[in-house]
């Protein structure tokens, strides 16, 4: 006897399953490209970070440059005051003196500048290179909107919560029945008697699972257990990146004032040392007083580059807040 059959069936209702097994996978994939962008947004803000400061390390570079290059010139002054006998030979080393400790502070501010690059060269993936910042003036723009709606990290354990209520569905369809639709057909053909013949049967099939030894109502206090926990977190979550943002905003405001002041300061530590400059010229002051105000000169060009670097960092830092991807943007010198 040769006998063929063939059989086809669909499966009508499942109790939700597949649907919900199909939307707790979407999620978790949603979660997942949350997440991707969360780790994506904070590299960029150490990225620019560290773009900032190494701006500003070249800045204090230059400040200190600058410094012995007037130490220099009331060196000039100094030995040409002395040999006239009009300055003490100590004033002279008094500016020496100074000279070396302006040279140690460049030599701190060079190392300072390469060791960023390395970091610098690190976050981007690289191992060895040459960092070479372009000539342009980049800085950051406040970000228009604020809140923590647009974060990452809330919008990834929303997905996570969404999926762990998928998940639940799914369980609970397991104590539905489910249904298929089915057809067979089958042919018979005998070769002793050389007879054949052809059947076929269609129909509707319900199963239904009678006992589990309570393994649903297992699996779904553990679905809804592990629910709640993700719904603390995330209302932990939420108290967060509430205090981030407040706090992104305060040091950006505590950034702001500070450059304002470092601006003023630089202002007038620059008219007094052209000042002490002509009175040292002229004899009217000593060395110790000329080292002062260049000191203190110097220090007011370095906290300025501090600030604004500060302030830059701190807008960054308010896009990363507000669940932007943080970013420079070139503006010209005139504020414009």
């Amino acid at each position: 006897n040769l006998g063929l059959k063939a059989d086809i069936s669909y499966r009508l209702y499942n109790g939700g399953k597949n649907k919900a097994l199909i939307e707790s996978a979407y999620q978790n994939y949603k979660a997942s490209e949350s997440e991707i962008q969360s780790t994506r947004n904070n590299l960029a803000y150490q990225v620019i970070k560290v773009y900032l400061l190494i701006q500003q390390a070249e800045k204090q570079y230059s400040a200190h440059q600058a410094e012995i290059k007037s130490i220099d010139a009331a060196l000039n002054v100094a030995d040409a005051r002395y040999k006239a006998g009009d300055m003490l030979y100590e004033d002279v080393l008094n500016l020496e003196l100074e000279k070396v400790r302006a040279q140690e502070n460049v030599i701190k501010s060079r190392h300072s500048i390469e060791l960023l690059g390395k970091t610098f060269l690190n976050l981007l993936g690289l191992k060895e290179g040459h960092v070479n910042l372009t000539s342009e003036n980049l800085t950051t723009q406040l970000p228009q909107q604020h809140g923590v709606i647009n974060r990452a990290e809330l919008i990834t354990i929303s997905h996570k919560i969404n999926a762990a209520e998928q998940q639940i569905k799914k369980i609970r369809g397991g104590s539905l029945p489910t249904i298929d639709a089915f057809g067979s057909y089958q042919y018979d053909k005998g070769f002793e008697m050389d007879g054949d013949g052809s059947s076929w049967i269609a129909g509707i099939k319900i199963d239904f699972v009678l006992y589990q030894g309570n393994k649903t109502s297992a699996d779904l206090a553990k679905a809804k257990a592990e629910l709640a926990q993700l719904k603390r977190q995330k209302k932990k979550v939420e108290l967060a990146l509430n205090l981030d943002t407040k706090k992104a905003l305060l040091e950006f405001e505590q950034a702001q004032e500070r450059r304002d002041v470092t601006v003023k300061m630089v202002e007038v530590a620059k008219e007094s040392a052209r000042l002490n400059r002509l009175r040292f010229q002229q004899g009217v002051i000593l060395s110790s007083e000329l080292v002062d105000v260049e000191t203190k000169y110097t220090e007011a060009l370095v906290r300025r580059a501090a600030a604004e670097t500060n302030f830059n960092i701190s807008i960054a830092n308010m896009q990363r807040a507000a669940g932007m991807l943080p970013s420079l943007f070139a503006h010209a010198d005139n504020g414009e």
